[in-house]
């Protein structure tokens, strides 16, 4: 495996890993937003009941995450790495993050139950592609649904890896 490979998964890992932190945070913690959806205070005791037990196991996953992912890197580091040692480990990373998914679909199915069927339209339009409504790829969201990317993101916007004004990116060094 090349050094530009090893690089190369690292960095993505790592993105990934930071992008579900940011996502683990979800939608219902605004306060404002909240208070907009006329929540009882039944509902509002079971939405942060819902919230902290959540809280709690994202907290697990994604340090269990981060410690499979630290371990790939170690491997990777390694002057003559392991491959199939590198598999194993990019399997588990892989678990993980499909583990994680999976906890934040059933979260958002629950708190699904506790709204209305108003409340969770009103919820959808305000989170947009937080919580099921209309997602743009700068959201990860699924391509070719939703308005499409954010404003500054794509080839030509500052930042963008593809073909811009500065022209494409500098090949890594080999080494």
């Amino acid at each position: 495996m090349t050094k530009t490979t090893r690089n190369v998964l690292i960095a993505g890992t790592l993105a990934l890993a930071a992008a579900l932190a940011a996502a683990a945070a979800g939608p219902l913690r605004n306060p404002e937003a909240l208070r907009d959806l006329g929540l009882s205070p039944e509902q509002s005791q079971k939405l942060s009941d819902l919230r902290y037990a959540h809280r709690a196991k994202m907290i697990e996953e994604r340090a269990a995450l981060e410690k499979k992912t630290l371990e790939l890197k170690r491997e990777l580091d390694k002057e003559n790495p392991d491959g199939a040692a590198a598999l194993r480990l990019v399997d588990e990373v892989s678990a993980l993050r499909a583990r994680m998914a999976r906890e934040r679909l059933a979260h958002q199915l629950e708190v699904r139950k506790i709204l209305t069927p108003e409340q969770w339209a009103k919820a959808r339009e305000t989170f947009r592609g937080e919580w099921g409504g209309r997602r743009g790829r700068g959201r990860g969201g699924l391509r070719g649904e939703g308005p499409g990317p954010r404003p500054g993101f794509g080839p030509g916007s500052p930042g963008c890896r593809g073909q811009g004004p500065a022209g494409p990116p500098e090949p890594p060094p080999e080494p």
